[in-house]
């Protein structure tokens, strides 16, 4: 049984075949870039004004109006002594410019106008250049495309990127006694509660699983099954790789020649989670109880897969809070415990004693990872905490 920061550092060591594919800037939010891309042309690309107002060459009590300036217009000529344009915002200043003084900064009469404030040198002026230059870096291989990014590229004239084709993934759930919410449950069978969850938290970190319905407790009836799985990169399973005796999950991977990279983690809770690579296919298959199955997705393979699709970043961002109120947990193993964080203070759902097998916990925003030395969290306490919908960081 491997400790949770082996099952890590064992996770990230893994690879599938990335594929790279090129789409629109607007189809590009959440993907990960695979190339660099540098500055076309300087940003700004040539000195503008930052205000509507009246741009000067020379610090004076007055200036003339002699004309305006708008955005769109061509470079306008230069500023005399004692003499203003009125310039609106986004338009270019005449190359001998040094401030421009906003509208409701100064009083007008006759076509005269007077500072009511001290002119600042280079005040309300965006330069050419200042904020990068032509063929500096701005984006790297490996970045996950937001709205900075998409939007600082759009500003260099870039309209399509090259990305990573996201992994294909599939999820699957397992056990006889399960039943589809569309379908009828008797009183000894329960409703798949997995499929959705994982779906869910799938979908939100911008990936693509299609839900293929439940694998059957039957040895011949599951590898049949099974045989689907070489069909995507990823498979999720929930249920089916504990010790159970209607448990053939592991025993029939082995028969299909796959390789266990390991099957259980000194953690709670998410202890049953079993890994294995069939030829090209990374399968984790998940604890069945719902809060077990969700947390190991959440915390083990949602960076896993960040990692896969070919990001720079994919440790889980935390943060830091105050523990509201003491709770305790069992040493020797590592545990997760979910919460509530305000956004100063982080309190475990019910001290952490809820069953692994619970939903209601599941209406949690964050959620604590704690070593295999931690006994007890004291009240007052700074831990690292994680909300539910994380970021990503290089920082391990």
């Amino acid at each position: 049984m491997l400790t949770l920061p082996q099952a890590y550092k064992l996770l990230f060591s893994q690879s599938i075949e990335k594929k790279i594919q090129i789409k629109n800037l607007f189809e590009c939010e959440g993907e990960i870039l695979a190339q660099d891309l540098v500055c076309t042309r300087d940003l700004p690309a040539f000195s503008n004004s930052a205000m509507d107002g009246y741009v000067v060459c020379t610090l004076a009590d007055s200036y003339q109006i002699t004309q305006s300036v708008f955005a769109g217009d061509t470079h306008p000529p230069k500023l005399q002594d004692y003499e203003c344009f009125k310039i609106m915002t986004g338009a270019i200043v005449p190359e001998n410019a040094i401030a421009v003084i906003p509208f409701e900064c100064a009083t007008i009469e006759n076509n005269t106008i007077r500072p009511t404030q001290e002119i600042k040198m280079h005040q309300n002026i965006k330069f050419q250049g200042e904020e990068c230059k032509k063929g500096d870096l701005i984006a790297k291989q490996g970045d996950m495309l937001d709205f900075y990014l998409l939007g600082l590229l759009a500003s260099q004239g870039y309209h399509t990127l090259k990305v990573f084709q996201k992994p294909s993934i599939a999820i699957f759930a397992s056990g006889d006694e399960l039943k589809e919410p569309w379908e009828e449950a008797k009183e000894y069978q329960i409703y798949n509660t997995n499929g959705i969850l994982y779906h869910s938290i799938l979908k939100h970190y911008k990936f693509n699983p299609q839900y293929q319905g439940i694998l059957p407790d039957c040895k011949e009836k599951l590898q049949n099954a099974m045989n689907a799985f070489s069909d995507f990169d990823i498979v999720f399973t929930s249920g089916g790789a504990s010790v159970g005796e209607a448990d053939f999950f592991e025993e029939t991977l082995q028969n299909m020649g796959a390789k266990i990279l390991f099957h259980g983690i000194n953690l709670k809770p998410g202890r049953p989670m079993l890994v294995a690579q069939l030829q090209n296919t990374l399968i984790f298959s998940l604890p069945g109880n719902p809060l077990s199955g969700f947390l190991n997705l959440l915390s083990i393979c949602i960076p896993t897969l960040q990692k896969l699709s070919g990001a720079s970043k994919f440790y889980p961002q935390g943060i830091q809070a105050i523990n509201k109120e003491t709770f305790k947990l069992k040493p020797k193993r590592s545990n997760m415990i979910l919460g509530h964080y305000d956004g100063v203070s982080f309190q475990a759902y019910k001290k952490g004693k809820y069953g692994s097998g619970s939903l209601l916990p599941l209406q949690s925003n964050a959620f604590g990872i704690f070593d295999e030395e931690c006994e007890c969290v004291e009240e007052g306490t700074y831990i690292k905490i994680f909300p539910i919908y994380f970021g990503f960081t290089d920082i391990k």
